[in-house]
């Protein structure tokens, strides 16, 4: 995640859980809000991945939660591609 220009790692893993968020310069509270539920959204759309969210002080982040033990490597990368893939996206918007 610290890889993808834009994201800043809100609550680094504890035990199973990652929290993040999209940054925009520029942008207000809200606008930021916005542009990290349509992250979330169009990762989810992709139905390849599952991603939550939580509000942490009033800021929406979007949160990666692994809880099975038989989650693959593979499916982090696909999950990765995605966020990486929506950001891109939404740079171009």
């Amino acid at each position: 995640l610290e890889t993808i220009p834009g994201i800043e790692i809100v609550a680094h893993p504890q035990l199973t859980v990652t929290a993040f968020r999209y940054h925009r310069q520029g942008c207000t509270e809200t606008e930021s809000n916005d542009l990290n539920r349509r992250l979330m959204q169009g990762v989810n759309e992709r139905k390849r991945v599952y991603l939550t969210h939580a509000w942490l002080g009033g800021r929406f982040v979007v949160r990666i939660c692994v809880v099975s033990f038989r989650t693959h490597l593979d499916r982090l990368r696909a999950c990765l591609e995605d966020i990486r893939s929506e950001v891109a996206r939404l740079e171009q918007s």
